[in-house]
């Protein structure tokens, strides 16, 4: 009322009503019903990623003769059932260069080319049939698609292999079989390096690698040139699908693995190969593989050569276990014997031992019982003192015949009678005064 009357506002004005009365509306919230359910919200999220199509079908050639539109190659008909027209867009714009594409269209594959749209995983395959405008069916080409490892590819081949400073020819192995089976590109090969290898032993690899070229450059006058293409240290972006491009990159490989071998090598030390024993249980083939390994890191012999074999086996005979060893010795000529007949005869006796052991312990038992049945047949001593009477004493003799001598022990007199007892000396009788 005091602002009413020291002012009067435009916009405030009194209302009557025709009853008299006034009422307030206030904002309450909604008052949940019993029959009302708590249902969680549904957001709409991103669609799944499609798996990659088939390549489309090719239709039959037309019978020789006949003359007809060609009909492009269409894709497989779809099981999911029709849009309804409500679902159906008025308008399909084309993508902006500037707009990124969804993944999964990254994911799909080209429909009706020969090759494929998006360079995917690296491996071999053949495109879909042509046919051909006087009807004949002809073979799809053979192309490579690009497929990334994944980082769970690197963490099993990182938690599962040995580390390169201690097992190095367990990360080589592992090396040749993706290079054999998956033809890595040189940005796998670099993920490769970097994930399995430290940084001095990436290095070492890389010097390697480098010096493999240079003894394998065949004379080039620009050495250093070539031995940089080859192994170069930026994506040299290699066209996989040309012949030029596969060359580059299995040299690359090869050299990649040639420094893997090279840098394993440690400094030579034939003291090394003294300490690999063969284990009590362990096989005589993973033995074999331990001591070829050790040649292979400590010594510049190849235990692969031919003309090194004899040393292997000296050493594979001489640091075994005692049953293999003398077993294995027992053959003439072992030395100069293949390594596959050895490891026979060795598998053979390590397979026997159990076989062995048991009938040494059987004989061992059979003594055993011998020697406590024959001291069971002794008559057992009595315990405690000896009662009056009974048992031995210590020096008392056994007793005569009747007719026994107790001096002699000869027969046939006694012993006051004894020709062999001296005689006593008689004393002189006392003097009398």
């Amino acid at each position: 009322m005091v602002g009413n009357c020291l002012f009067e506002a435009p916009w405030v004005r009194f209302c009557p009503t025709d009853q008299g009365q006034c009422r307030v509306l206030v904002a309450q919230s909604k008052k949940k019903t019993l029959s009302q359910k708590n249902v969680p919200p549904i957001f709409q999220g991103e669609p799944e990623d499609s798996p990659p199509m088939p390549p489309p079908y090719v239709l039959p050639a037309p019978p020789l003769g006949a003359e007809g539109p060609q009909v492009p190659d269409s894709p497989p008909p779809s099981v999911s059932p029709p849009p309804s027209a409500s679902e159906v867009p008025e308008a399909i714009s084309p993508p902006q260069p500037h707009s990124p594409e969804p993944m999964s269209r990254h994911l799909r594959s080209a429909q009706g080319t020969a090759t494929p749209a998006l360079q995917m995983p690296l491996r071999e395959t053949r495109g879909p049939q042509q046919v051909a405008p006087d009807g004949t069916i002809q073979e799809g080409g053979r192309f490579y698609y690009y497929q990334p490892f994944s980082t769970a590819d690197f963490l099993n081949w990182k938690h599962h292999t040995p580390s390169y400073s201690e097992k190095p020819q367990a990360l080589i192995d592992l090396l040749e079989f993706i290079f054999q089976t998956h033809c890595p590109t040189w940005i796998d090969c670099q993920q490769l390096l970097f994930t399995l290898f430290d940084t001095e032993e990436h290095w070492r690899i890389v010097t390697e690698a480098q010096k493999w070229l240079q003894a394998n450059a065949g004379g080039r006058a620009d050495l250093a040139n070539w031995v940089r293409e080859a192994f170069p240290e930026e994506n040299p972006h290699w066209d996989y699908d040309t012949e030029e491009g596969k060359r580059n990159l299995e040299r690359y490989r090869q050299a990649f693995l040639q420094g893997a071998k090279a840098g394993a090598k440690k400094p030579t030390n034939i003291a090394k190969i003294s300490e690999i024993l063969q284990e009590p249980n362990e096989s005589p083939a993973k033995f074999y593989e331990r001591l070829c390994e050790a040649f292979q890191t400590y010594t510049p012999f190849d235990p692969e050569a031919p003309e090194n074999q004899r040393m292997i086996n000296a050493a594979f005979v001489g640091q075994a276990q005692s049953d293999i060893r003398k077993k294995l010795q027992k053959l003439e000529g072992f030395a100069g014997e293949n390594a596959t007949k050895l490891l026979e005869i060795a598998n053979k006796v390590f397979i026997n031992r159990d076989q062995v052991a048991r009938r040494d312990a059987e004989k061992r038992m059979k003594q055993k019982v011998t020697l406590l049945a024959a001291a069971l047949s002794k008559p057992v001593p009595p315990v405690g003192p000896p009662r009056r009477g009974q048992g031995t004493r210590p020096g008392k003799r056994s007793p005569l015949e009747h007719d026994q001598c107790a001096y002699c022990k000869e027969k046939g007199h006694w012993k006051n009678e004894c020709p062999n007892r001296p005689e006593k000396k008689t004393k002189a009788p006392p003097s009398q005064y």
